[in-house]
């Protein structure tokens, strides 16, 4: 089976949509520290990330059932 465009423009999607999940992942991450030297992590950053990684892997799974039986 030949592929088409489509897999380049799909990839190239998920290739976008990991990237930002990998950005607000390292926000996500990094620690801050309040005026009694208390942990603080972006929260709104959590969230994006938590929301994005949920997207990023049902687009996986969207493109591994597209094109998983490409021979």
């Amino acid at each position: 089976m030949k592929l088409t465009g489509n897999f380049t423009i799909d990839i190239n999607n998920f290739s976008e949509l990991s990237r930002e999940v990998g950005y607000y992942n390292h926000k996500a991450n990094v620690k801050t520290y309040d005026e009694n030297n208390n942990d603080i992590y972006d929260i709104k950053s959590q969230k994006k990330y938590e929301k994005l990684r949920s997207k990023q892997l049902s687009m996986l799974n969207a493109l591994i059932k597209k094109y998983g039986n490409i021979s």
